[in-house]
């Protein structure tokens, strides 16, 4: 007799290339607001590949920055990560969140359930975002990376697409309680696709730094193209106007 699967009151997930209902639906209101609100633009989206396992891997702003990524990818549709707490108990907010392609994640200490969620999506073939830093951002600049996301690259074996968001920090820094709504603008670049191999070629360590790095210089291209799109008016001077220096 099979021993049964732990009862963790998150149920498994199963990849839609093009997104359910739900997830079709929502994008297209949550852009169309979003654009509204924040002039949402996306650069270089023709990098992310069409078809095929990748992880996408980006800085972290605020809590904007899945929802910015998700609508910047119009080709497919995108998974990414939730608390565990916002998903269990099965009920229909858990199903909603499931529905947009959500991956339960418990923050508290290393989760091997969602690697091997994440796993077992790249194996379906989905496009699958990660945060790296593990947390948002205090200053608006990227921070250390944490080792475990290299894990993912290694075991995952699958092209790895940078990418980074910039202006939500301003739009939603970590300190305020609500997102501002007027004056601010968001933009995402997205970056060339990096061969696994060659990522990790030195080591895990030295792969997330190299990362962190190349990550920041589209975070620093984006933050260009919205002092050129708006006159020089956003963002504020600030020490993200700086490169970062994760460490590895």
């Amino acid at each position: 007799m099979p021993t049964p699967p732990p009862n963790n009151n998150v149920p498994a997930m199963r990849y839609r290339p093009r997104g359910g209902f739900v997830y079709r639906t929502m994008w297209l209101v949550t852009y169309a607001i979003l654009t509204a609100i924040y002039g949402l633009r996306a650069l270089h989206r023709d990098r992310l590949p069409m078809h095929g396992p990748c992880l996408i891997l980006a800085n972290h702003q605020s809590f904007l920055d899945p929802v910015m990524i998700g609508l910047s990818i119009r080709q497919r549709a995108m998974c990414f990560l939730a608390r565990v707490g916002l998903m269990s108990g099965g009920g229909l907010w858990s199903k909603y969140l499931l529905a947009l392609n959500c991956i339960a994640i418990d923050t508290s200490r290393g989760d091997t359930k969602a690697m091997k969620a994440c796993l077992s999506l790249l194996d379906q073939g989905a496009a699958v975002l990660v945060f790296p830093e593990g947390s948002r951002s205090h200053h608006g600049q990227v921070e250390p990376f944490k080792a475990g996301a290299g894990v993912l690259v290694k075991r995952a074996k699958c092209p790895v697409i940078p990418v980074a968001v910039e202006g939500a920090y301003d739009a939603y820094p970590r300190r305020h309680r609500f997102p501002r709504l007027l004056g601010c603008r968001v933009v995402v670049v997205i970056g060339e696709p990096i061969d696994p191999d060659e990522l990790l070629k030195d080591g895990i360590r030295p792969a997330m730094a190299d990362l962190a790095n190349r990550i920041d210089a589209l975070r620093l291209e984006g933050r260009r193209w919205l002092r050129h799109s708006t006159a020089g008016n956003f963002p504020v001077d600030t020490t993200a106007d700086a490169p970062s220096t994760p460490s590895p």
